[in-house]
């Protein structure tokens, strides 16, 4: 729900930031470069996110034993899990770093460039809220990284019962058998 309404706040702050300066025909080109760098990092970043929903779907889809009635071998799962799994991850570091980059480059451009030459309160506010939301967001995106499971990105993880579990009590069995 507070997401909800992060969003809906950061798209109502967008929409008058942009709109406001240009019915006044003053400072949009200042405010729009403002607003395209804060989303270059966003083409990584839904990657990540679509990724992300397409390995839940796989383990929701293990979960529920949907593998053994479509005659799907666990091998076939992880492997198609891990060709998932790494391009999720490197678009989402890849979206993390440039978010981080790009969240500086705001921050330098508003001090700079929209503080100083901005005419208009409501763009002069749009620089303050640059810095203040470049800030916030860059401990929000580090939560978020953090707060996946640890597991998240191991095909291993998806069949315990086939891992280290099973081959060991395959290894006693062939001890035993030895003795």
């Amino acid at each position: 729900m507070s997401d909800d309404f992060g969003y809906i706040f950061h798209h109502v702050v967008c929409v008058y930031g942009l709109i406001y300066p240009i019915l006044y025909a003053k400072d949009g080109p200042v405010v729009l470069c403002g607003f395209l760098m804060g989303e270059f990092s966003n083409p990584p970043r839904f990657f990540a996110e679509h990724l992300g929903y397409e390995l839940e779907e796989i383990r929701t889809l293990v979960k529920q034993d949907v593998c053994k009635t479509a005659n799907i071998t666990p091998e076939q799962v992880k492997t198609y899990y891990r060709y998932i799994a790494t391009p999720r991850r490197i678009c989402a570091a890849l979206h993390y770093y440039l978010f981080i980059f790009f969240r500086a480059v705001m921050v330098y451009y508003a001090i700079a460039i929209m503080l100083p030459l901005c005419e208009l309160t409501s763009s002069l506010i749009a620089g303050v809220l640059i810095l203040l939301f470049s800030v916030a967001t860059v401990f929000f995106v580090y939560a978020e990284r953090q707060a996946l499971p640890k597991d998240f990105y191991d095909a291993e993880s998806l069949f315990p019962s086939t891992t280290s579990t099973g081959t060991d009590s395959a290894k006693a069995a062939t001890k035993a058998k030895q003795r």
